[in-house]
């Protein structure tokens, strides 16, 4: 089991069939690193774990990051949203980036799905081990490897209960505005949770939305727009604020975190419109009432503007502090 050196390049020899493989590094401490990958292959070999055939048919020597490069050229560099893929596979490449890819195991794959969950709701777990499969899958039909481990059924957690969305308690929305690492965040979140509005809708608002009201992009229904003193104060930084879906899906993922790290909670953005309807359902107005105010409901029927100034006080009154 030895390390050779020809021409700058570091060789294994195989103690089995004696076959010297480049390992393509010149850095000798990259090279014992793959030294040792490759002898512990040999060891359980020896042990009986693995039969010959499968020691000497084993798949290419390449390490993780070397399969992202080759993965990103063939397959995300022709997708249009590629900072979505990326950011997925980022941090696993970060981890096990210099591990060679036909030596992680199951039991890696299993560690990391914990460290996953761990930071990150059920729904962002699955988001980053969907795109981790599919790049696996990519190899074993490259010959990378011989199987993919992320490839299990029942190994990806399940998202039922996330899509189950329910309101948020506001003192938690409140903390998490604070905790907000960034301004954009800060804002657009406040403009959620005031407003009312979907995540699109309140990332594209704009001067005529608030003066004229709006029809919202998903349903097409009309509604105006509760500015209260609080987003008044904010100017107009209120506009655009969160403007394309890369950016909203970012602001997304950092409020499911702070909620996760926070709170225990698995949850989204969405669940800050349920926070706003709840508070306006606690403060004496039904269903229709808030389906008529915030544009949820298909009924033909229109709210008194008395209606809206009433709304419009309740929200100002308990968010005033957030």
């Amino acid at each position: 089991m030895a390390l050779i050196k020809r021409n700058n390049i570091y060789y294994y020899e195989d103690p089995v069939t004696l076959k010297r493989t480049s390992l393509r590094t010149k850095c000798k401490k990259t090279a014992q690193k793959f030294k040792k990958e490759l002898d512990g292959r040999w060891v359980r070999y020896k042990m009986g774990l693995i039969s010959y055939e499968d020691y000497v048919a084993r798949p290419q020597k390449i390490t993780i990051d070397s399969v992202y490069a080759k993965y990103y050229k063939a397959e995300i560099s022709i997708k249009k949203n590629k900072q979505y893929y990326t950011s997925k596979l980022a941090l696993f490449c970060k981890l096990f980036g210099n591990k060679i890819i036909c030596d992680f195991s199951y039991e890696d794959a299993c560690d990391y799905r914990a460290q996953l969950l761990k930071d990150n709701t059920c729904k962002t777990a699955n988001n980053h081990l969907s795109e981790i499969k599919r790049m696996f899958q990519w190899c074993k039909n490259a010959k990378y490897i011989k199987d993919n481990v992320f490839d299990v059924k029942g190994y990806l957690p399940s998202t039922k209960a996330t899509n189950q969305r329910k309101p948020i308690k506001l003192e938690f929305i409140e903390r998490a505005i604070q905790l907000a690492t960034t301004e954009m965040d800060r804002i657009y979140w406040t403009v959620l949770l005031i407003t009312g509005l979907r995540a699109n809708d309140a990332g594209n608002l704009k001067p005529e939305n608030v003066k004229h009201g709006m029809f919202q992009q998903k349903t097409g229904q009309y509604r105006e727009i509760f500015i209260t003193k609080r987003l008044q104060d904010l100017g107009s930084s209120i506009y655009n604020v969160c403007p394309t879906k890369s950016s909203q899906r970012k602001s997304r993922e950092n409020f499911q975190k702070i909620m996760k790290r926070e709170f225990g909670l698995d949850t989204d953005l969405h669940s800050i419109r349920h926070t706003h309807f709840t508070m306006l359902v606690n403060h004496g107005f039904d269903r229709t009432q808030v389906g008529e105010l915030t544009g949820t409901t298909s009924s033909v029927g229109t709210y008194a503007q008395t209606d809206f100034k009433k709304a419009l006080k309740v929200i100002d009154e308990l968010t005033a502090n957030a």
